[in-house]
């Protein structure tokens, strides 16, 4: 749905036979304030929220059958003040883009199942304080641009489980005082601009062996 201006809900909820959301679900939706999907979707397309400026909070808590969301998954949704994916245990791997300037979101809630988040996955969450991936306990890869512009982080989890963590994986995260890695004894790689622009960081513990 495109340019779909006026358009204030949707309920797909009775859909139970739908499995898969494609591409630019929601596009400009710009009155756009609730959704609700059925259980049933196993896929996601890339853009599924985008620029809906007035939806203020999604729940696919119940999507225990999602496996794959793809790039940009939401897309300037000012508004949008808490997402809940906790249940959504088959999904593994968050792409690209995933929450872009999304700058009253306070609350996210994601599967322990995760392995893989991808590149840019949270730009400009002004607003949001922490953040928890610690029962995580599969994770292993974090893409470039980690958290960037989050200028009201304030704490941060993560698993023991990573390998691997990309370039400018902090990025002007002013308020962020402490991180700890020094539990992650299987980390090999820490890309470039570990914690770029993080004025307030205090305290940063990494493996002894890095």
């Amino acid at each position: 749905m495109w340019d779909c201006t006026s358009l204030t809900s949707i309920d797909l909820s009775n859909c139970t036979k739908l499995t898969t959301i494609g591409n630019a679900f929601m596009w400009d939706c710009t009155s756009l304030t609730s959704i609700n999907l059925p259980n049933s979707p196993t896929t996601i397309g890339n853009n599924f929220m985008f620029k809906c400026t007035s939806l203020t909070s999604i729940d696919l808590s119940n999507c225990i059958g999602l496996t794959t969301i793809g790039d940009s998954f939401m897309f300037n949704c000012s508004k949008l003040k808490s997402i809940d994916l906790s249940k959504c245990t088959s999904l593994t791997i968050i792409r690209n883009y995933f929450i872009w300037d999304c700058t009253s979101l306070t609350s996210i809630n994601l599967p322990n199942s995760l392995t893989t988040i991808g590149n840019n996955f949270m730009f400009n969450c002004s607003k949001l304080k922490s953040i928890d991936l610690s029962n995580c306990t599969g994770l292993t890869t974090i893409g470039n641009d980690f958290m960037k512009n989050c200028t009201n982080l304030t704490s941060i989890k993560l698993p023991n489980s990573l390998t691997t963590i990309g370039n400018n994986f902090m990025f002007n995260c002013s308020k962020l005082k402490s991180i700890d890695l020094s539990n992650c004894i299987g980390l090999k790689t820490i890309g470039n601009n570990f914690m770029e622009n993080c004025t307030s960081l205090i305290s940063k513990k990494l493996p002894n062996d890095l």
